[in-house]
């Protein structure tokens, strides 16, 4: 069955008000599903009271306690049985696939867990109907602009991404979360090999960088350089060609490290002049790959925990079949490499 799916960042102060003012316009309160039992609920607040494991963080590799909410009916509500788990851990394609049509051949709408980075945690809301994925879109604000004395403002956009009319999800989806300890930034080369071109890697520098990578980039073409001044101090981008595969994965493997330098590598066939407001530019990592990968093809990065190899990949295609062809890298490379594994697609 064809379907629509909305990936949702989860931003309190808009999914409350989005979720509120949708809820309003249902004739029969959804219900929340929960391994413990079921929960009708009327609002936003009331789901939140009902889900397990609230208000505790989500690190990418913990299934945490699953949950979804439907709009079902009464007397469906005993035939639904508890979640298996969050689509982060579904082993395969056809287990994604498999939980998708659960859901909306069962009801008009489901929202649940899709996945998380160390940085965001996100939920799908799924429906076969398009006027009900509309009515959910249209029904309130979806970005905010958040103001500071201490940094500059900045929006957040809750809508990752909208998919509509699905057919295959592994076709459809360009987005992917994976770790690759011990082989930082490999995918992203072998990508760039299959293009016939040689990738480039955006660097941040600042004060605590060192001058440690003075010996992996002397060789590389600079490309395109620009100063920022930040209340943090200024701070450096510089574009390089990476000529090198040594060189390169040098750069990558220092990933969480404090004086790390690398932040995205992207296709070698962008053009690095216009690359640099796309930079840091928003207050989410997805939303920041998202805006690199419209640009430049195809965008890879890391997402940092905040301790000693506390890190995953992001990685956004603007043609889903390059997600697709870099997700089957990693499924390949899990048989041999310890420390590889795919944590989700979105």
């Amino acid at each position: 069955m064809m379907f629509h799916l909305l990936v949702i960042k989860n931003d309190p102060l808009l999914l409350r008000e989005k979720l509120n003012a949708f809820l309003s316009g249902e004739s029969t309160p959804p219900v929340v599903v929960t391994p413990q039992g079921f929960q009708r609920a009327t609002s936003f607040e009331a789901i939140v009271a009902a889900l397990p494991g609230r208000g505790t963080w989500q690190w990418p590799e913990r299934v945490g306690d699953p949950w979804f909410v439907h709009a079902g009916q009464e007397q469906e509500d005993r035939r639904v049985p508890p979640p298996e788990g969050v689509f982060v851990c579904a082993p395969t394609p056809e287990a994604y696939e498999e939980r998708c049509q659960y859901f909306v051949t069962r009801f008009a709408w489901v929202l649940a867990p899709w996945f998380y980075t160390f940085h965001e945690t996100c939920f799908a809301f799924f429906t076969a109907q398009p006027r009900i994925a509309e009515r959910f879109m249209a029904c309130s604000a979806n970005t905010r602009c958040v103001t500071s004395p201490h940094v500059d403002p900045y929006h957040i956009d809750m809508i990752v991404a909208h998919y509509g009319t699905i057919a295959c999800l592994e076709e459809a989806l360009q987005g992917a979360i994976f770790t690759d300890y011990a082989l930082e930034g490999h995918f992203a080369w072998q990508l760039a090999r299959q293009e016939r071109c040689r990738p480039l890697l955006i660097c941040r520098l600042d004060e605590t960088s060192g001058w440690w990578w003075r010996r992996y980039t002397q060789s590389w073409d600079t490309l395109a350089h620009q100063e920022r001044h930040t209340r943090y101090g200024q701070e450096r981008y510089v574009i390089y060609r990476a000529n090198h595969y040594r060189s390169y994965k040098a750069m990558w493997q220092r990933a969480s490290r404090d004086d790390a330098i690398a932040l995205y590598t992207i296709s070698g066939h962008a053009e690095p002049h216009l690359v640099f407001p796309y930079v840091d530019s928003t207050a989410s990592l997805l939303g920041d790959l998202k805006q690199m990968a419209a640009l430049t093809g195809w965008a890879y990065r890391h997402c940092y925990g905040g301790g000693a190899d506390e890190y995953h990949a992001v990685f956004w295609a603007q043609n889903p079949a390059v997600t697709h062809e870099v997700y089957d890298m990693v499924r390949e490379a899990e048989t041999t490499q310890q420390y590889v594994r795919r944590l989700g697609r979105f």
